[in-house]
């Protein structure tokens, strides 16, 4: 067998593999509302990641995402944020803060291609439909 015969088959199976990560992370979202899987998944990353720094008397007091311990709360918060002026108006804004660019103050907090940034760019899109 030759070594090109040999690295098509771990090719093949990389690829599926983020296939699969894509269609799992797609797929959660979608039959959910915004809220529910906010709840279900996007909450737990807030809390590991953000609400450290984006919360009342944190780094990041002043900005316009500040969280709480509510879990609706903090959705409402996000949805707020990413539906102003109009719908979806700052979800690329809210996914470039994550990833450290436009000047993000906490640098990157999420890598782009992450289960967590999947999980937010998922968000993102209910949030603007």
């Amino acid at each position: 067998m030759s070594l090109k015969s040999r690295q098509r088959p771990i090719s093949v199976a990389l690829w599926s593999i983020t296939i699969l990560m894509w269609l799992f992370t797609t797929n959660t979202a979608i039959g959910q509302t915004a809220e529910s899987f906010y709840a279900s998944d996007v909450d737990s990353i807030v809390q590991r990641k953000c609400i450290t720094c984006h919360r009342s008397g944190g780094r990041a007091s002043y900005t316009e995402l500040i969280y709480t311990d509510s879990v609706s709360g903090n959705h409402s918060v996000l949805e707020r944020y990413v539906n102003s002026p109009t719908k979806g108006a700052r979800a690329n804004t809210l996914l470039s803060k994550i990833r450290g660019a436009l000047g993000h103050g906490g640098g990157q907090v999420v890598s782009e291609g992450s289960a967590d940034y999947q999980t937010f760019s998922a968000y993102m899109d209910l949030l603007s439909d």
